[in-house]
C-alpha cells in the first residue's frame, strides 16, 4: 500500500476542489486588476476636478479684483457669466462701458465720498437709460406691428439701432 501511494502522490492530478480555487483566484486577480484601473480613473478625475476647481476661484478671484480696482464690486456674478475666456482688466472695462457705466481704474488713491458719488451718479444714469430703453421697446414694437413690408421692418429695427441682415 505504500508503493501505491508514493505513485499517487508522484502522479497526482488536481483535485476538483483545487481547480475550482484557482479559477476564484484567477477572478479575484482580475477583479483586482479592474478595481485597480477604477482607481487610477477615479484619481485621474479628482485631480481634473480639483484644478478645473482652483482655476474657477482664480478667475472668481481675478473678476473680484478688477471688478472692486473699477468700482464696481456688486457686478462681479455678471462680469464672471458674462465676460468668457480670460479675464483682462480691458476686456471687463469694454464690458461694462458697454453696459454705459464709467469705467475707469479708481485704483486704491480713489474712492472715499466723491468716488461713492460718482458710482451711485453712474447707476442712476444707467438706470435712466434702462428706462428709456424699455419706453422705446414699446414705440418699437408699435412701429413693427404697423410695418407691411420686411423693408419696412428692416427701416423700422435699423431706426432702433438693430443690425438687419441684408
Amino acid at each position: 500500500m505504500t508503493e501505491n501511494t508514493q505513485a499517487d502522490e508522484g502522479t497526482k492530478k488536481p483535485e476538483e476542489g483545487q481547480e475550482d480555487e484557482s479559477a476564484v483566484i484567477r477572478a479575484l486577480r482580475s477583479d483586482i486588476k479592474d478595481a485597480k484601473t477604477a482607481v487610477k480613473t477615479a484619481e485621474k478625475a479628482a485631480e481634473t476636478a480639483v484644478e478645473d476647481a482652483r482655476a474657477q476661484v482664480a478667475r472668481e478671484s481675478k473678476a473680484q479684483e478688477i471688478v472692486d480696482d473699477l468700482g464696481y464690486p456688486k457686478l462681479t456674478s455678471l462680469v464672471l457669466e458674462k465676460v468668457e475666456g480670460d479675464l483682462t482688466p480691458e476686456g471687463v472695462t469694454e464690458f461694462l462701458t458697454g453696459l454705459g457705466l464709467d469705467a475707469e481704474s479708481k485704483g486704491s488713491d480713489g474712492g472715499g465720498e466723491e468716488g461713492e458719488a460718482a458710482t451711485v451718479a453712474d447707476v442712476a444714469n444707467l438706470g435712466k437709460r434702462l428706462a428709456s430703453t424699455s419706453r422705446g421697446a414699446d414705440t418699437f414694437a408699435d412701429e413693427l406691428a404697423q410695418t407691411k413690408t420686411p423693408e419696412e421692418a428692416a427701416a423700422v429695427a435699423a431706426k432702433h439701432g438693430m443690425v438687419v441682415p441684408e
